[in-house]
């Protein structure tokens, strides 16, 4: 369960990095719009509905930016590594662009979505959370409000059906399964 863990944080530590070299590289620097609010005033993770295409394309796009660059990408906010970080977000952007995202931000969410989902999966959390919702929802002692606030975080961090479905078809790919499984690597 550790493995999944580190598997799971591995891939979006791998993507916040493209993320925030994407953001250095940026000039001039864009307006960050804060994220929306979650439960409990914790921003709430940036996901988005998967296809069958858009989730295999930013599993495609992670390890072709993972084969090229590791766990690290280029600087692009010192002075010395300017050019080559500059260098380097032009070859992400045209990865990610080749395989049908508009924008790093864009892969970023869709790769979040797969993550998230194959790591619920993995866990078979779904049966279990589902439960503790029914629970919790059943409970006449715990304050209406507080209820609310506990339902509302639990069902926020789980992917939704089609998410899972899509995610569950493609660890049963052969192709894609195998791919999935070098992710978690």
């Amino acid at each position: 369960m550790v493995q999944r863990r580190r598997s799971t944080f591995a891939v979006l530590t791998l993507t916040l990095a493209f993320m925030a070299s994407v953001a250095t590289a940026q000039q001039p620097p864009i307006p960050q719009q804060p994220p929306a609010a979650g439960i409990g005033g914790m921003p709430k993770v940036p996901t988005v509905e998967l296809t069958d295409d858009s989730a295999k394309n930013a599993v495609d796009a992670y390890l072709t930016l993972r084969e090229k660059y590791g766990d690290k990408v280029p600087p692009a906010d010192k002075a010395q590594g300017l050019q080559e970080g500059t260098a380097a977000m032009a070859d992400i952007n045209a990865v990610l662009s080749a395989k049908g995202f508009d924008s790093p931000e864009d892969w970023q969410k869709t790769i979040t979505s797969v993550a998230m989902a194959q790591g619920f999966l993995k866990k078979g959390d779904a049966a279990d959370m589902d439960k503790k919702i029914a629970e919790l929802e059943a409970n006449e002692q715990v304050p209406e409000a507080y209820k609310q606030q506990l339902v509302g975080m639990l069902k926020s961090m789980r992917p939704s059906e089609n998410n899972l479905k899509v995610v569950k078809d493609l660890m049963a790919d052969p192709t894609y399964g195998e791919k999935l499984a070098e992710i978690e690597k």
